[in-house]
């Protein structure tokens, strides 16, 4: 986290059949921002019938990666909630990591099989 600037760096990676594309860049000394899109299909489970099915994903991504414990006073004040930031104690971001936690995060939300 220490090479990453306070303009953003272009990241993208691929998944599954999920693909992420954005930019992440430093707001602060132990906070940064990392912006893109998802774009892909994944599998999900249609909330009336429980037969799985495959959605079309095309959604914007924004969320905050803190370097260590995240402060929801100090988020308050800036205006973060703390349900967007992701704590990270190693000292790297885990694109990867990051992409599966936004597809579990689709995939427990109710989808229909039209």
């Amino acid at each position: 986290m220490q090479k990453i600037g306070y303009s953003s760096s272009p990241i993208a990676y691929e998944h599954e059949g999920i693909r992420l594309e954005g930019g992440v860049k430093r707001i602060s000394s132990n906070l940064f921002l990392l912006e893109g899109h998802l774009q892909g299909r994944i599998q999900v489970e249609c909330a009336r019938s429980a037969k799985p099915f495959f959605k079309e994903i095309l959604q914007d991504l924004k969320v905050f990666i803190c370097d260590g414990i995240f402060d929801p006073k100090e988020g308050n004040e800036a205006g973060i909630d703390a349900l967007d930031v992701i704590e990270s104690f190693d000292g790297m971001i885990d694109i990867a990591d990051v992409l599966y936690s936004e597809v579990q995060s689709i995939q427990a939300d109710y989808h229909y099989l039209d």
